[in-house]
Formats: C-alpha cells, structure tokens, sequence
C-alpha cells in the first residue's frame, strides 16, 4: 500500500454506506480493533518479535514512544522530554510497574491539582495492520502505551486527546504547577 502511495496508484474504497471515496492506506490506518502486546506487530518491520515485551526496558527514552494516529504530539512530546531529563518521574507513574500475564495496570495521573489512580488493560487500539494505532512503543516498552490509555480513560476517549498543550501534559504526568510566558513580547535585546 505504501508503495502504491509512492507511485500515485493509491486505490480507494468506496463507501457503501454514503458513497464517499477514501484511499485505501487511510481506511488501514484507522483503529480497527484491540489487541494485546505479543499481538501487535511491529510498524516499521510488519513482524511480530520474539522479544519479550515489559513496561520499561532500562530506563525510559525519549524515543520509545511515537505519535500514532490521534494528534497528540503534545502528550508524546511531554514523554520525551521526561524520558531525557527526568525518567524516574515516569516511573512513580506506575503503580504497576511490571509485566504481568493478567496484563492490568494501575498508573497515577494528576488531574486539576488531585493525583488519580487509573486502571486499564494492555488492550491496545490496533488499525487494520494489526499496528498500535496511536502510540507506538518502541524497544517493545509499554510505558508509553500504557500512560496513553490511562490519560485517554481518565479524560474519556482516545479522540479526546487530539488537541491539547505540553504544559497540560507536563502538568498530567508530573503534578507540577505549569505557566505559559509569551516569549514574543521580548525583544532579541533583553527588554520589553
């Protein structure tokens, strides 16, 4: 599919509901189910790995999680940042912080001041490639999958993630007061 992409032979499937015409890469990409880790194949590779997988593999990096199919660069962005300069703080995220086979999880998050515990399974919303839709853990770590879910059960859904800021992020995961400065009031001199 990608190929054909690539080539400008992208085929659409018709609806056969209403009749609109959407490229067939979009309508795979789409969550279409939910599948537990050792069932998830990999998006770069389309294999499945005999890689165990576990909630942190080493400490945390800002690379083993990437943004999926929600728009929710400012929670993975929060990640990464976190992973690079404070990894222990992802950490006490995690109630649960090991793999287990009954695959739940409990994670705290901060909301408006109150630290919430949050429970949720590692039923992953997948797309037709059997791919993580949203989040996609890297090195086969589920921390970032994990704390995805957790923010999209205490908030209500995955698509209420799509739009949001660093600092309300930052703020989740941390429990730290944030403030926004408008840099562009300042000029390059120093002054007001």
């Amino acid at each position: 599919m990608i190929n054909d992409r690539q080539r400008g032979e992208l085929r659409e499937i018709k609806c056969s509901h209403c009749g609109h015409k959407q490229p067939i890469l979009e309508v795979g990409l789409r969550p279409s189910g939910w599948l537990r880790p050792a069932d998830i194949r990999d998006d770069r590779t389309m294999q499945k790995s005999t890689v165990p997988w576990a909630v942190f593999r080493g400490d945390p990096r800002p690379d083993d999680s990437v943004q999926g199919g929600v728009g929710n660069c400012w929670f993975v962005c929060a990640l990464s940042v976190l992973a690079q300069v404070a990894p222990h703080v992802l950490r006490k995220c995690f109630v649960t912080d090991e793999l287990n086979r009954a695959g739940v999880y409990r994670l705290r998050l901060n909301a408006e001041g109150v630290w919430h515990v949050v429970t949720v399974d590692d039923l992953l919303p997948v797309n037709a490639l059997d791919c993580a839709a949203y989040t996609k853990p890297s090195r086969r770590s589920l921390w970032g999958p994990l704390l995805e879910k957790a923010a999209a059960k205490m908030h209500g859904s995955y698509e209420s993630l799509a739009g949001g800021t660093f600092a309300e992020a930052f703020n989740m995961l941390t429990g730290c007061p944030t403030q926004r400065v408008a840099l562009d009031k300042y000029s390059s001199t120093g002054g007001a």
